[in-house]
């Protein structure tokens, strides 16, 4: 996972995507102008997120535009491919039904609009590419 969150990092560097989101005045934090951007600025955003655990809530602005490429993603794809790939294999249909979770998952993430679709699919790609690339 290490990895694919560094080659995530690179991408927030290069490539911006606009939030999905409907209203985004009203659910994302407004982006800075240069005057803003200050030290100060950015340290108070860095601790309100470690704070937090990088988790956001829906009752505040929310810090968007982090998109390309979804972090969920490689957390539920990650996570089920580990599980099928370590589990004995007589629990074909547990596997089966994590593939399902995994793919529901991914899903509601492109409904919600919290996420792109191309957003989600690179994701999954390079979670399985990864994974692959690791175990085999």
């Amino acid at each position: 996972m290490a990895i694919l969150y560094t080659m995530r990092a690179i991408t927030l560097i290069c490539t911006q995507l606009p939030s999905g989101y409907i209203h985004n005045d009203l659910q994302c934090m407004r982006r800075l102008n240069e005057s803003e951007r200050t030290i100060h600025i950015y340290i108070q955003r860095f601790f309100q997120q470690a704070i937090k655990l990088g988790y956001q809530d829906n009752d505040g602005n929310m810090l968007c535009g982090d998109l390309l490429f979804s972090g969920h993603t490689i957390s539920v794809v990650i996570s089920s491919l580990a599980v099928i790939y370590y589990f004995p294999r007589g629990l074909r249909y547990l596997k089966y039904t994590i593939q399902a979770f995994c793919w529901i998952g991914i899903i509601c993430m492109v409904i919600s609009r919290t996420h792109y679709t191309i957003d989600v699919l690179l994701g999954y790609w390079l979670s399985v590419a990864v994974f692959r690339f690791a175990n085999f």
